[in-house]
């Protein structure tokens, strides 16, 4: 389902110290690097599809900001989820703790990478270098292995259904046209995947 979907590579990113949901985020962010487009200005003549995609992420991460801005609105006027977060958080990282993962080294070294190449003063070079480093490869491998893992696991499933359920509907009460702000915002990420390939 791809509201479900959305749901999960958005909202749940505040189950990001579980090592799962941002961190999936983080693995699309390296795998997308953009090594080819000039440092300089968008709004280049010469360049006429870079404005066309320089506007569809200006409004992806304006409709971003707006959806964590509701979702935190949401856990602040409803404490029960920031319970029901930290349960489902314990639940992952135990079973991949049982497995043999070490999700706090999983985490650290993602992290990491990802301050690293949205650092500004890091070159491209240097971007291609974190993605193929062994460590990052490494931590990306056994995190979809972990991710696998845990999308078999019907205990956890259930109980994030739940409750990205609870939270949609939470968010619903803070913004009843948020359903629609999603919907764009998975939109716009197809687009702007379609026009880096």
């Amino acid at each position: 389902m791809q509201q479900r979907h959305c749901v999960k590579s958005l909202v749940l990113s505040l189950v990001v110290a579980a090592g799962l949901v941002f961190a999936t985020g983080v693995l699309a962010q390296m795998g997308q690097p953009e090594p080819q487009q000039p440092p300089g200005p968008q709004m280049e003549p010469g360049a006429p599809m870079q404005p066309q995609i320089g506007a569809l992420e200006m409004e992806y991460l304006e409709l971003q900001e707006r959806v964590l801005q509701v979702q935190n609105q949401a856990f602040e006027e409803e404490p029960a989820l920031q319970e029901e977060a930290e349960a489902l958080e314990s639940m992952i990282i135990g079973r991949m703790e049982e497995a043999g993962y070490d999700p706090q080294d999983i985490m650290e070294t993602l992290l990491a990478a990802q301050a690293m190449l949205q650092d500004p003063a890091t070159t491209d070079a240097e971007r291609q270098a974190i993605m193929q480093s062994v460590e990052v490869q490494e931590a990306q491998q056994q995190l979809q292995q972990a991710q696998q893992m845990v999308a078999q696991d019907p205990e956890i499933t259930e109980a994030q259904e739940t409750f990205e359920d609870n939270v949609m509907t939470a968010m619903r009460e803070v913004d009843p046209d948020i359903d629609e702000v999603l919907e764009r915002l998975e939109a716009l990420q197809f687009q702007m995947q379609q026009g880096r390939r």
